[in-house]
């Protein structure tokens, strides 16, 4: 790399706790590995490697107090990371849920969650949840899908003002989680079942997403490497 451009890489320690951002390059010289010093993690006491002087940031600016990550085990088989930054006026939630990922259920999840997004108990339709996003100074949520490993990964993100940019006495990230919470736990249904509507709907929207994956050259590209390479798998 010729350039400064900013790019950077995370260090972690093993207890999940982001330690150092180092570059990703310097000038003229990739940065292949990262020299032993002295350092480690505040929360574990573990002695881990960090950065020559100049090309990570000071041990004492992320070790310091509160812990830039922050790993909460709600119940069993439930992990909340809370990553707190004053620097931005956004507040979001990824909300995820891990599934094997296995020829029979993939289609189903991945129509999951925007199934999930058509609709509510109290908010029946796409119209009215917008209406419910708008009233949250215009908060956002998205279905959220994709593929680590052997992991297919599915749930929501939400998106929203911090509660200290809103109008005095207006809040926003708690009636947002309601939402979330509603959307996740009271669908609409039908019968006891998903509103064949919305899932047909969907079901219409998935297929036309994968086959216009052949406009983009180079996903597809990547998408067939990978199924020549694990084909069976």
């Amino acid at each position: 790399c010729t350039d400064r451009r900013g790019c950077r890489i995370f260090l972690f320690c093993p207890c999940d706790y982001l330690l150092w951002m180092l570059p990703l390059c310097t000038v003229g010289n990739a940065v292949l590995g990262v020299p032993a010093a002295e350092g480690g993690c505040s929360v574990c006491v573990r002695a881990l490697p960090v950065g020559t002087p100049g090309t990570a940031f000071p041990t004492s600016e992320l070790t310091q107090g509160e812990p830039m990550i922050q790993t909460i085990q709600l119940t069993p088989g439930v992990t909340l990371r809370h990553y707190p930054d004053k620097r931005f006026k956004t507040a979001v939630l990824s909300l995820q849920f891990q599934r094997p990922l296995c020829r029979e259920e993939a289609a189903l999840n991945a129509l999951l969650s925007a199934v999930l997004l058509r609709g509510t108990v109290k908010n029946p339709d796409m119209r009215s949840i917008t209406a419910r996003l708008d009233d949250l100074y215009g908060a956002h949520i998205s279905p959220l899908m994709r593929r680590i490993g052997d992991i297919q990964t599915i749930g929501l993100f939400l998106s929203c003002l911090e509660d200290r940019f809103a109008l005095p006495g207006d809040r926003v990230l708690a009636p947002s989680l309601e939402l979330l919470r509603e959307i996740l736990l009271e669908p609409k249904l039908v019968s006891g079942l998903f509103d064949p509507e919305f899932v047909e709907s969907e079901k219409k929207n998935l297929i036309a997403d994968i086959e216009s994956e052949l406009n983009d050259k180079r996903s597809y590209a990547a998408v067939q490497m990978l199924r020549s390479m694990c084909a069976g798998d």
